[in-house]
This record gives C-alpha cells, structure tokens and sequence, in this order.
C-alpha cells in the first residue's frame, strides 16, 4: 500500500471528527499505520496521548492549520 504525500511526522490532520498530529508513520506491504497525537488522548488520560491507527482513505485527511 501506497502512502500520501503529505502523511508524514508533524503534519495536522483530521480524524473523522477530531484533529491531532503526525507523529510517525510504519508503511508495511499490508497497511501505513499512523501514530497520532491528540487533545483527545490527553482527555482519556493515555500516558502519552498517542494512538496507532491504520490508514484509510477518507478517514484521515489533511488538516487546514
């Protein structure tokens, strides 16, 4: 599976209804997993406020600043 051009670390994007930042992408044959940083993780109290999710076209998109 082929990546954007613009998912790459610090980039802003939306997630469905939330935004967050890039912070590393994992390209396999299978998948692009994307590590993304939140105000959403802060407000579940993760530890780091990060999560994986896979990439799906339409899911995360690119954020306007």
């Amino acid at each position: 599976m082929n990546k954007p051009e613009w998912l790459k670390r610090g980039a802003l994007v939306k997630v469905q209804h939330w935004f967050g930042v890039v912070e590393d992408v994992a390209v396999s044959e299978m998948r692009v997993m994307v590590l993304i940083k939140s105000p959403k993780g802060v407000w579940r109290n993760q530890r780091d406020a990060s999560e994986w999710l896979e990439y799906i076209e339409g899911q995360i998109t690119l954020a306007d600043p």
